[in-house]
């Protein structure tokens, strides 16, 4: 990349260079933003469109195992035809289409119950040996000891949660299990990312709890399809961060496929390029503001 000569602008060029030789810098595209009211809105959207999607998705909630997992790969195949830009995200809901969201399912869904299983028992086992420890301490010590134990639990909890955002979002790329818990991408990827999902904690927990209550008043009926609401929700939050994460300059984690090579089977390698949009575009220190070609 040269600098322009004394006088020439990068919108015309300069005196003794034919037409052609220079050319204005490619724009940059807008930042990605991450909004859990957004989130909301493309999930509700998706449900009005689909009425079918609704009904499906409440009865999945009844059936053990199967239906979770199959919610799970729904969640993986919105979020990577949002990340591919697709005008119609929602998967066929035929009885043939069942199979294929089961199999995507497994990687979030073991991803999940991979971390929240131990916390659960940490929390559980944590929490006995505190209620002890509370009995032995000083009444001097008893406050301090009472929020060293709530701040511990704190952190716990917000640790745990990041983790399961971390791993459903490898999952949901992945679909395989043994990539999705590869300790290397899935630190590095919690590490970059993690502060953006803390930051949607709290909007996540106000939205979810008004959707579920609006719900729950519905005669009880509402809560069904209230849940799946939150869910979907979720699921665009996890694209919304992870499309963030692209912009800012991290490596993907896996090239989205093509409608055409999803059909065909193709599955691509781990080192390939992003397949979203924007990915190819330069990053902003990289934007050349001036390049001359050669003739």
């Amino acid at each position: 990349m040269h600098d322009p000569p004394d006088g020439a602008s990068y919108h015309q060029p300069p005196e003794g260079y034919g037409p052609g030789l220079y050319r204005e810098p490619r724009p940059l595209p807008p930042a990605p933003t991450v909004s859990t009211w957004e989130a909301y809105k493309t999930a509700w959207s998706l449900l009005v469109r689909e009425p079918g999607l609704v009904l499906g998705t409440t009865a999945l909630w009844f059936v053990p195992i199967i239906g979770p997992l199959i919610l799970a790969g729904l969640g993986a195949w919105l979020f990577q035809r949002w990340l591919r830009k697709d005008r119609s995200p929602v998967p066929p809901l035929t009885i043939n289409a069942l199979p294929q969201l089961l199999q995507r399912g497994i990687a979030p869904y073991v991803a999940r119950l991979l971390i929240t299983m131990p916390t659960v028992f940490l929390a559980y086992f944590g929490m006995i040996f505190y209620v002890f420890s509370l009995r032995l301490l000083p009444q001097v010590l008893l406050l301090p000891g009472l929020l060293l134990g709530g701040l511990g639990g704190l952190a716990v909890m917000l640790l745990a949660f990041v983790g399961v955002e971390t791993g459903m979002t490898l999952g949901e790329l992945h679909e395989d299990v043994d990539k999705t818990i590869q300790p290397k991408q899935f630190w590095s990827y919690l590490r970059a990312t993690g502060w953006a999902h803390l930051k949607t904690l709290l909007p996540q927990a106000v939205l979810a709890t008004l959707v579920l209550v609006a719900g729950t008043l519905a005669c009880g009926v509402g809560l069904w399809p209230a849940s799946v609401l939150a869910m979907i929700a979720t699921s665009h939050l996890r694209y919304q961060i992870y499309e963030r994460y692209l912009y800012e300059g991290g490596p993907p984690l896996r090239e989205v496929l093509t409608a055409d090579e999803e059909r065909s089977g193709v599955r691509v390698a781990q080192d390939a390029a992003p397949g979203a949009a924007w990915a190819e575009a330069p990053h902003a220190s990289q934007h050349p503001g001036f390049q001359r070609q050669r003739s």
